[in-house]
């Protein structure tokens, strides 16, 4: 295999580099190459991680953990270098678990695999003796992600109870075998992964506010509202039958229309009129230019001025108070002290 022997230290992104010890403590081959760290278990599999990017997904992270695991040229404590790889990296909270648990869906997988490869079959039955029973193997199933797709955002109601939503260009929906769910931040490079979409969402406002948009992570993020429409084609079907029960010619569209909207403006129903369909981003700029008439971008920015000067402030007066402490002890070490 090409390349020089692996330096963490070359390594930036976290996750890369606990894959990294967990692969030598598993007797890989891990080399340096021109943009990636190069991984080998001779004869048996090979993968390559960046260099130089700051962070990988955790789903991919999770995935080189297993397959570290499961082709580990020699038998190693896997539980010892979990703990090594861990205690050198410092991983977020939601890292940390993705590697624990993929390292233990690894080695749960080999036991039930090896469990099931040592149920001898029972001997065949004859007339003197009694057929052996097998024995009862417990085979835990490891968690995996069965899918993940963008996420649904809900973009409102309508008077009949339907609800639109679109994919969401914030974040992932991941769901997990065990049933759990989470949210995976869809920022480039970003491994933040939430409990709930609202979560993610207001994580990933705080890329927006510090740098440019990213490109696209080849995922389809247009804004694609889906109206919940049976419904309101169950309430048109309804009103045309009571048209017909009317005595009205169902082949008189004019007529029939006409019957249609008087009932609905008697019973003050305008859920038929054609909303416009907007993103809750477009929504929330309607209501800030209606109540503020363009002042939000305005009063935002002295709100974070205002903010910045106070913590100058603050840190102006801690340090004249330690100044004036410093001066109190040098010209009066007694002061403070308690009198007999």
């Amino acid at each position: 295999m090409s390349g020089v022997a692996l330096n963490l230290a070359d390594v930036k992104s976290p996750a890369v580099r606990a894959v990294a010890i967990l692969a030598g403590r598993a007797g890989w081959h891990v080399r340096k190459t021109a943009r990636t760290a190069a991984f080998n278990a001779p004869g048996v599999e090979s993968f390559q991680l960046p260099l130089t990017g700051s962070s990988i997904r955790s789903g991919v992270m999770a995935q080189r953990v297993r397959h570290v695991i499961r082709y580990a040229p020699e038998p190693f404590d896997v539980a010892a270098a979990v703990d090594e790889a861990l205690g050198a990296v410092k991983l977020n909270v939601d890292q940390a678990r993705a590697f624990r648990r993929a390292a233990l869906g690894a080695v749960m997988t080999e036991v039930a695999q090896q469990a099931g490869t040592e149920v001898q079959a029972p001997p065949a039955p004859t007339e003197t003796a009694v057929p052996a029973k097998a024995p009862d193997v417990a085979r835990p199933i490891p968690v995996v992600v069965v899918s993940e797709r963008p996420a649904r955002a809900v973009q409102g109601s309508r008077p009949d109870g339907a609800v639109n939503t679109y994919p969401s260009p914030t974040a992932m929906e991941r769901r997990w075998s065990d049933g759990s769910v989470d949210f995976p931040c869809r920022w480039p490079g970003c491994e933040y992964v939430g409990r709930s979409l609202r979560s993610t969402s207001n994580h990933y406002r705080a890329h927006e506010k510090v740098g440019t948009l990213p490109p696209a992570d080849g995922v389809a993020t247009d804004h694609v509202p889906e109206p919940r429409i049976g419904a309101r084609v169950d309430r048109l079907a309804a009103e045309l039958a009571a048209a017909r029960d009317a005595g009205i010619d169902p082949t008189d569209a004019e007529a029939t229309a006409r019957f249609v909207i008087e009932r609905r403006v008697e019973r003050n129903d305008h859920s038929d009129a054609e909303a416009v369909e907007l993103s809750p981003d477009q929504i929330l700029d309607r209501i800030a230019r209606l109540v503020d008439r363009g002042e939000t971008p305005r009063l935002r920015a002295e709100v974070d001025d205002l903010t910045e000067r106070l913590a100058a402030a603050e840190q102006r007066a801690q340090l004249a108070e330690d100044t004036m402490g410093a001066l109190r002890d040098l010209l009066d070490p007694d002061y403070g002290k308690a009198q007999p």
